[in-house]
């Protein structure tokens, strides 16, 4: 695992998501997605719920004898390179989506080739993966029947003029990093943060993902909520290091 400094804080932050091999090398059973065949040891985790990356952080705090932790919301602004843009004192519900057009790659629309993995142009009509995300779907709503899981995302969107070759994950590092070094900001996988969203249990999810398409989802600043609990494909996260 490579780490760098994430300006203005004093941590530093894993160059990309935690990868197969890493969650590997813990010693645990990896139970990712469950129709992902094409899954390579340089591909990010998913499936991973807050609780699961808390476990993996403390694993790897005691073997290597210093803190690693999720990163905060506001160190993974600075990562994106919002942070000076951003109140780090406001909670984090208040500046979900606050910075229009802001997005991990710049400020252009759709995104440039290169910029990360997200849904793009690669859908359609690719009956294939039709079949293989359905096929995840039956884990993720076991009490729909077969004929409502074949209708969900029935033609399924995608980002016009947008193709990153790429249907569900892709191994990290394939995409530009930003100016900071970091690579998969933007898409791929979302990643837990520390943070709750707001009064909530629910946590924050920063930066996209395969699945992701609107440019509201791809902003910059967005955060999604997630149940701590809860497994998704779409689930990763990347490491902090404390000083």
């Amino acid at each position: 695992m490579e780490f760098l400094p994430v300006p203005g804080t004093d941590v530093l932050l894993g160059v990309w998501p935690v990868r197969i091999r890493d969650w590997i090398a813990t010693g645990r059973q990896y139970h990712g997605p469950q129709s992902f065949r094409h899954e390579s040891p340089d591909h990010p985790v998913g499936n991973i719920s807050w609780y699961d990356a808390q476990a993996f952080c403390a694993w790897l705090s005691e073997r290597e004898g210093r803190t690693h932790r999720l990163p905060t919301d506001h160190e993974w602004s600075c990562a994106v390179g919002i942070g000076h843009l951003e109140n780090p004192a406001a909670e984090p519900a208040r500046k979900d989506c606050r910075l229009a057009g802001v997005y991990p790659w710049g400020q252009s629309w759709p995104p440039p080739r290169g910029a990360g993995n997200y849904q793009g142009e690669e859908w359609r009509g690719n009956a294939a993966a039709f079949r293989e995300l359905r096929h995840e779907y039956r884990h993720y709503y076991p009490d729909r029947t077969a004929a409502e899981i074949e209708k969900i995302d029935d033609p399924l969107p995608c980002i016009a003029g947008f193709n990153d070759g790429h249907l569900f994950t892709s191994p990290v590092g394939s995409f530009t990093p930003n100016a900071y070094g970091f690579y998969d900001l933007g898409g791929n996988v979302n990643e837990w943060c520390q943070d709750r969203f707001a009064s909530s249990d629910r946590r924050i999810l920063r930066g996209g993902s395969f699945g992701k398409l609107r440019p509201d989802q791809l902003l910059s600043s967005r955060r999604y909520r997630g149940d701590p609990t809860r497994r998704l494909a779409s689930h990763g996260f990347r490491v902090a290091v404390d000083p």
